[in-house]
């Protein structure tokens, strides 16, 4: 796990807070290959900066009904981490919770240095 160096990082606009730690954006990864946005994110506690972490948004219709589609995409994301609590490498990124936040539902993850497997798939299978 290591923090992107950037002398920028104090302050940064939060997006959502969880007891003590705030997640500060840093950067915008782009979309992930089921739609969701990919940031990463400063956290903040009271005793100052911490690490960057990944997070995995997913947008949510704020509409009073929620529609099978939305249930669904719920329950993938909740299962996806209860699932990936159970895995420990030190190439696997840890997950660390499923977060609401005003606008969607928001997955933590460590932020891990390397290559994606989606990355290393096209680079193995070019074409």
């Amino acid at each position: 796990m290591s923090n992107p160096p950037d002398s920028r990082r104090a302050g940064g606009v939060v997006l959502f807070t969880n007891g003590d730690t705030s997640y500060e954006f840093f950067r915008d990864l782009g979309q992930g290959r089921v739609g969701e946005r990919v940031l990463l994110a400063q956290t903040r506690t009271p005793q100052g900066l911490g690490a960057c972490v990944v997070l995995k948004c997913v947008p949510l219709p704020q509409v009073a009904e929620l529609t099978e589609k939305v249930h669904r995409t719920r329950a993938r994301l909740e299962e996806e981490v209860r699932l990936a609590q159970y895995l420990q490498h030190p190439r696997i990124a840890r997950v660390h919770g499923l977060f609401e936040i005003p606008c969607g539902l928001c997955v933590a993850m460590e932020n891990i240095e390397g290559l994606t497997l989606n990355t290393l798939f096209v680079d193995e299978h070019p074409g």
